[in-house]
């Protein structure tokens, strides 16, 4: 009788053992497939945010053509001499808005002309970057004549 009971309680062990195993097998598997999840949407929203800053600098007051042009993607040359200084005297107000990101625009009609850096933060360490050009036309109000422009965006996660 003894044997029989000391048996029973073997098996009744092995019976929750196994259940715990299963248990924390059915747990691991769902967390490993809750932290895949987490991070495609963090992929995600990323890549959102890297587009809505991105939009944002095309509308720029400080750097968009006049609206009696009526052109789209077009910065004022004269406007981009004068952002930089703008944008650096006014940093803290930026870095809120872009955050860790540098923005270039580059006269591709024009080789002789520096490449204007708009804004300039970048992130040290091991940050990854997302890189984005555009082409953009860039008007001279001054002999009112439309170059054409690459916009370089380097965002950093």
């Amino acid at each position: 009788m003894k044997k029989k009971a000391q048996m029973k309680m073997l098996e009744t062990i092995a019976v929750v053992i196994v259940f715990f195993f299963l248990v924390s097998f059915g747990f691991k598997f769902y967390a490993n497939l809750k932290t895949e999840s987490i991070n495609k949407d963090n992929a995600y929203f990323t890549e959102l945010n890297f587009i809505e800053k991105t939009n944002t600098i095309y509308y720029m007051p400080e750097l968009e053509c006049p609206p009696s042009l009526e052109e789209v993607n077009c910065f004022d040359r004269i406007k981009l001499e004068a952002a930089t200084n703008v944008m650096t005297n006014n940093f803290l107000d930026y870095a809120q808005k872009y955050g860790y990101m540098n923005i270039t625009v580059e006269d591709i009609s024009d080789s002789s002309v520096a490449p204007w850096v708009i804004y300039d933060r970048a992130k040290t360490g091991d940050a990854s970057k997302m890189l984005f050009k555009t082409p953009v036309k860039i008007y001279d109000p001054i002999t009112k004549t439309i170059d054409f422009g690459v916009v370089t965006i380097e965002y950093y996660r």
